[in-house]
């Protein structure tokens, strides 16, 4: 079947994304991923996570849900802000 939509549309369609991922979008996916990741959350937020490595993990998460197109300072402003 065949249909004639907009390369914007078949990108939504299929999943994909036209752009870097950045703002309001983002900070759903960092969520999404917090959700998913409670434990992680957990531990960052109980402080012993001395390393960072949870942190990473996370941002690691979030990069692979985007395809590696957010923005990785934007990124990780984000989960600051919503580890607080």
């Amino acid at each position: 079947m065949q249909e004639n939509i907009s390369l914007d549309e078949a990108l939504k369609k299929c999943g994909a994304c036209g752009g870097p991922v950045s703002g309001h979008a983002l900070e759903e996916i960092v969520r999404k991923v917090f959700a998913d990741e409670a434990e992680a959350v957990e531990t960052i937020r109980s402080g012993k996570d001395k390393k960072g490595a949870k942190v990473k993990f996370l941002q690691g998460l979030v990069m692979k849900e985007t395809r590696g197109s957010a923005d990785a300072s934007e990124t990780a402003s984000i989960i600051q802000s919503l580890l607080k």
